[in-house]
């Protein structure tokens, strides 16, 4: 008989271990597909509308069109571009305001260097920021009112070509600006 109870607790024991093991593997599998939700997320196409702006350059040239998505809520505008890991070299963000005030931005959770492009109301550009390093609580702004202000990738907007008094043209319907 007590070799029957040895064997029983001896089972007993393998199958808690078992269950332990299983337990901690279902949990390790969780946890990986909840990261890679999260972090595919970062990547995914926005949820905020898109339009199609360009660029005039001083003679009315055309410098080069882009997409960009539209922000123009307080919260959606504070978000902004936080955790892209990544932007397209012919996509931005436009954020709409209010009103036409200079205009402060931080990269805290902004894992990329970007490019900005302060505009005015009369729609030109007032002022350019480029390769604004990441990750910083460093208020980033120019010294002029602007009621605009588009994201790009750091380097695009050299790549294209875009300087200070360029016309910007917004193809496509904005969100009035809370």
């Amino acid at each position: 008989m007590q070799g029957c109870q040895g064997r029983v607790v001896k089972l007993k024991a393998h199958a808690v271990r078992a269950v332990r093991i299983w337990r901690l593997a279902l949990g390790m599998l969780l946890c990986t597909v909840a990261a890679a939700s999260i972090l595919s997320g970062c990547n995914q196409a926005s949820e905020h509308p898109t339009v199609e702006i360009e660029f005039l350059g001083p003679e009315g040239k055309s410098i080069r069109p882009f997409e960009v998505e539209v922000v123009s809520t307080p919260s959606t505008r504070a978000r902004g571009l936080m955790f892209r890991r990544e932007l397209g070299e012919r996509n931005g963000m436009l954020f709409v305001f209010p009103e036409e005030k200079v205009q402060s931005f931080w990269m805290k959770n902004t894992v990329i260097p970007l490019d900005m492009v302060f505009v005015s109301k009369e729609m030109r550009v007032v002022g350019i920021l480029e390769n604004v390093p990441p990750l910083t609580e460093d208020s980033r702004y120019v010294d002029v009112p602007s009621t605009y202000v588009l994201e790009f990738a750091g380097g695009t907007i050299r790549k294209a070509g875009v300087r200070e008094g360029a016309k910007l043209l917004i193809r496509g319907e904005i969100a009035r600006a809370l």
